[in-house]
């Protein structure tokens, strides 16, 4: 188990990280059948029971978006390729839908939770809102929602070689950005958890 559990009431929604191979109709490239992945996998469990559940995989998309390297080729039988790697998980409280952070996809992803379909893809090489450069993040953690409606995100800054957390008020049905606000690591109190950026 990657991420603590979200728990209300009777009801959890877990992660975890399961090793895969890619549907044969997805694979091109160095992506073969024998491919090993580490695959993103949700489940909402009630009462002990799994009532929905969500894997990475099924989604031939996300095997474009790694940005770590384009090089699906396994070095080894003890090795799998993080092409994913789901750091944060957040249940939008205006429709209950799930937004999740993909580390190695520069991307968070917004996923209906009735039956797991992606409704959107913001930033990384499938991104939908058109990112300027200025608001593109890297390799980023913890994206939630903050109590104005903005999707506030911690910006690791790989690219850019430099930290922030950035705040975005979307527009999700057109898919634009309608302003955009970072904050320097020099505006934050260190010594605060991360959890209360």
């Amino acid at each position: 188990l990657h991420l603590s559990l979200r728990r209300q009431r009777q009801m959890c929604i877990r992660d975890r990280y399961i090793i895969r191979n890619p549907n044969s109709s997805h694979c091109k490239g160095t992506l073969t059948p024998g491919t090993r992945v580490l695959a993103a996998y949700l489940q909402e469990v009630k009462n002990g029971a799994v009532i929905w559940e969500w894997i990475s995989t099924d989604y031939p998309e996300f095997y474009d978006g790694y940005v770590e390297s384009n090089n699906y080729e396994n070095v080894d039988y003890m090795h799998s390729i993080d092409y994913f790697h789901l750091n944060s998980v957040f249940i939008d409280p205006s429709d209950n839908n799930i937004i999740m952070s993909a580390r190695n996809q520069n991307a968070i992803i917004k996923i209906d939770r009735s039956d797991g379909h992606i409704i959107w893809i913001l930033g990384g090489v499938n991104d939908q809102f058109g990112l300027s450069e200025e608001q593109k993040f890297s390799r980023q953690h913890f994206a939630t929602y903050v109590e104005n409606g903005n999707l506030l995100l911690f910006d690791n800054g790989f690219d850019k070689e430099i930290s922030r957390v950035v705040e975005l008020t979307l527009d999700e049905s057109e898919k634009l950005v309608k302003d955009y606000t970072e904050y320097g690591l020099s505006l934050i109190h260190i010594s605060e958890p991360t959890r209360h950026l």
